[in-house]
């Protein structure tokens, strides 16, 4: 166990019912080349979870230092697979029944029934656990995560996000660093050749104009033989 340190950037992506992920440069000291390792795990103390270890890449900086580029998983659901058919019922009992089931010496444990209601009809069968999971807690609408709890590290924990209606966004009171706007007319059409059926010149077609204000002609042909 260590603290990393000598870390240029880290960037660490929590999702809900996705799995998370994260990006670190470091420098590549004895330390962070000793624990930086594939299948080795982070702790993220702000955030309680834990990231999985699964790319590492030494590069050289433009200064000549060694660095070391990381990228991982929050969870470790897609190093096992269900190969027999399970039902899911309730999701909080039967997804934690479905890792249990499936583990296999694998180092997961699973969190305290809290109790989550919500209901599905769903069958499974040769799908990683990450699989199932996300599939299953995008339907009813739960989160998922991979906790440290006390001395239990790898701790997986269904929960459900409420909504906070007073949540404010604003430069005025910091917690807006920057604003941009993308607009992309790479796909925006304005007039239509909309061709019926029948071959070449006896084809029944139809012009739609859609322009604006006197803007560019931008020209679409729809096939509308069906």
């Amino acid at each position: 166990v260590d603290i990393l340190q000598n870390v240029s950037s880290i960037q660490w992506h929590t999702a809900y019912y996705t799995t998370g992920t994260f990006e670190i440069h470091c420098k590549a000291t004895e330390s962070n080349l000793a624990y930086l390792r594939d299948g080795y795990r982070i702790w993220n103390t702000d955030t309680n979870e834990i990231g999985f270890v699964r790319y590492t890449y030494p590069s050289i900086d433009m200064e000549g230092h060694d660095e070391l580029e990381i990228h991982g998983y929050l969870d470790n659901l897609d190093l096992r697979i269900n190969p027999t058919m399970s039902s899911v019922k309730n999701v909080e009992t039967d997804l934690y029944a479905l890792v249990e089931k499936n583990k296999r010496d694998l180092d997961i444990t699973c969190a305290a029934v809290k109790g989550l209601t919500a209901t599905v009809d769903h069958d499974t069968t040769w799908e990683s656990l990450r699989d199932s999971f996300q599939a299953i807690c995008q339907e009813v609408g739960y989160g998922y995560r991979m906790l440290k709890n006390g001395n239990t590290l790898n701790q997986i924990e269904l929960y459900e996000r409420g909504l906070n209606e007073n949540v404010k966004f604003s430069d005025k009171i910091g917690n807006i660093q920057a604003q941009s706007f993308l607009r992309d007319t790479s796909d925006y059409y304005n007039y239509a050749y909309v061709a019926g059926a029948g071959k070449s010149d006896e084809r029944y077609v139809i012009e739609i104009d859609l322009r604006k204000n006197g803007e560019p002609r931008r020209e679409l042909y729809v096939d509308a033989k069906n």
